[in-house]
């Protein structure tokens, strides 16, 4: 990190602070040197580290040579960490620390001020109270005192030890003996090849196909120079796969060697000079594994699906009472197998007539729940691995149905056309849709589709309903709905209704006369006065609230208006018949 630049004043302050911090570094960098020196002349003087043994004028220069790289070594290292600069905000920041009420001022002083001149004479204000600061306390500290007093004594003491080393080094009777002597090799004796006699283990071998074979000889009457494992694919040994040399254990009787993959059935034997032993067996094995798994799914009659065959999988989504049937492909004849559902019920698995590695097993799941593949084979082995099989199953959802528009309730006239759009959508498919309307005692259902409609995909249906066919007459109230039927489970008829809405029939039309208003009245009277009403009205309708429009007659004065009311308010609201003043705003029209 680059060193910013610092006034005169609080260089000075920190003059003290740079001279103990690279103290401590050059105490720090001689302690490692002398604890690596020491160490190095332990494991020597202990017999651990062995050395090649010196003659000659060799006996005086090596160590020599040694005491003078490590003599360099320290005054380079002591040079380079002299020259090595002090991060001095590293050192305002431990400052910062112990003096708090600096307020970040040192090191803010430390910052390089902008050109502009407020910017100066700020900076230089902060110098000044920084330099203030470090005359009137100590900023070197008692801990970081401590702490150059603790790395001095460190290095010292490592010196005296490396010192003492050297002593124990020169001094031929303190030394001890050494722990680690070097063993004499045993040279081995031949004998006559007919005293041999050897022992191979395992002998005959069974073993997994892909692992590895340990085989130990062991010899009496003598010890062989060296000996090999020969391995072939036949009993004479025509046929050589590879030759593995042993090598001799703990024992100097004993050989031993491993073969480190088996791939299939061959025979091995151990050679020993031009002598072998006899010929053994090795058997290879698999463990029962899942090859491929295909499913079959069948889904209920009721539903119009078609069977569906999975390919590679082990994972299943099916409709609810479905026949799901698995066709699972092993790597070897087993002799029982099943899936182990996490309700604790097994669905057996049984070998298919033509084939018997493929496994067949049916199964009807009410719900989705996993399974575990156990395999074992005549040998009573089984599956390492178990893989795990998952059925999701669905369950079958009633239509939705919506009426889209007219998507609330309104007011019709009696010779009104009321049009009806519905959307339908359902997972399997739509048998049916129509609509029903109610006025009155009267019911009329009007079939909106009578084919059957393609699942998961919405479909728009329409209608028009004339209320003149219906002889609606004004005041009364017609709802109506619309309906969807599929299939449900058991292959029963379900029918599911979208949300009801009404329409209230209404008067073709409303006249209104404006009647003369009362005379106006003074004083408190005029205050607890209520608005003007229409009083004097003739009235053709019985619909409470709606649009009002204005259109003046030939000849008459303004006064006499005739206004037509068309309605716009939800029947629902407007079923009781009430008296109302109609809207202040009106749009006048010839």
């Amino acid at each position: 990190m680059k060193t910013p630049s610092v006034p005169h004043l609080l260089a000075r302050r920190f003059e003290p602070l740079i001279e103990a911090e690279r103290t401590v570094r050059g105490y720090k960098f001689l302690a490692a040197m002398c604890a690596v020196a020491v160490a190095a002349l332990a494991l020597f003087w202990l017999g651990l580290l062995p050395l090649p043994e010196l003659r000659g004028s060799s006996r005086v220069m090596v160590p020599l040579a040694v005491y003078v790289g490590f003599v360099l070594c320290a005054a380079g290292g002591w040079w380079w960490i002299s020259r090595r600069p002090v991060d001095l905000l590293e050192l305002a920041r431990g400052i910062e620390e112990e003096h708090p009420e600096l307020q970040a001022a040192l090191l803010t002083a430390l910052e390089k001020p902008d050109d502009a001149a407020l910017s100066r004479y700020l900076h230089e204000k902060v110098v000044k109270d920084a330099v203030r600061h470090g005359i009137a306390h100590d900023w070197m500290g008692k801990r970081r005192r401590q702490q150059v007093l603790w790395w001095k004594s460190l290095g010292m003491i490592s010196l005296l030890v490396l010192v003492g080393m050297q002593v124990l080094m020169v001094l031929p009777r303190l030394r001890p003996a050494p722990l680690v002597t070097k063993a004499t090799p045993e040279v081995p004796v031949e004998h006559p090849l007919a005293q041999f006699e050897v022992e191979v283990r395992p002998g005959d071998a069974e073993v997994e196909r892909g692992t590895r074979l340990v085989v130990e000889a062991r010899f009496k009457g003598g010890v062989p120079l060296n000996a090999a494992i020969v391995v072939s694919t036949d009993a004479t040994g025509e046929q050589e796969l590879q030759r593995v040399p042993m090598k001799a254990g703990v024992e100097a009787s004993a050989f031993g060697g491993v073969i480190t993959k088996v791939e299939k059935d061959c025979f091995y034997r151990v050679a020993y000079g031009e002598q072998s032993s006899p010929t053994f067996r090795i058997t290879t094995y698999v463990h029962p594994e899942l090859v491929q798994s295909d499913a079959i799914i069948t889904p209920p009659a009721y539903s119009g699906q078609p069977v569906k065959e999975v390919k590679k999988t082990q994972n299943v989504t099916a409709l609810e009472g479905s026949l799901v049937k698995f066709r699972i492909k092993v790597n070897k004849p087993v002799a029982q197998a099943e899936l182990y559902g996490e309700d604790k019920k097994s669905v057996p698995l049984v070998p298919a007539k033509d084939d018997p590695l493929m496994l067949e097993g049916t199964m009807t799941p009410e719900a989705t729940q996993k399974y575990r593949l156990h395999l074992v084979d005549a040998q009573e082995r089984s599956n390492k691995q178990p893989p795990w099989f998952k059925v999701n199953i669905l369950a079958d959802q009633p239509p939705k149905v919506e009426i889209v528009f007219p998507k609330r309730d309104l007011a019709v006239s009696p010779i009104q056309e009321m049009p009806l759009e519905a959307k339908v959508w359902d997972d399997l498919g739509v048998r049916r849709a129509g609509a029903v309307f109610m006025l009155g005692d009267q019911e009329r259902e009007v079939l909106l589709s009578g084919d059957k409609l393609e699942g998961k995909k919405h479909h728009e249906l329409k209608t028009m309903m004339e209320m003149e066919s219906l002889k609606a007459e004004p005041r009364q109230l017609l709802s109506y709905y619309v309906w969807a039927e599929d299939a449900a489970p058991g292959g029963q008829v379900r029918r599911t209704q979208s949300d009801m809405f009404f329409a209230e029939v209404r008067h073709f039309e409303d006249i209104f006369r404006e009647g003369e208003a009362p005379p106006e009245e003074k004083g408190a009277k005029a205050a607890a006065r209520p608005p003007p009403s229409w009083a004097n009205c003739r009235r053709r309708c019985s619909m409470p609230r709606g649009r009002w429009f204005a259109q003046p007659v030939r000849g008459r004065s303004l006064t006499n208006w005739r206004r037509t009311w068309v309605c716009s308010m939800s029947p629902r609201r407007s079923l009781v018949n009430r008296r109302r003043k109609p809207s202040a705003r009106l749009r006048t029209r010839r």
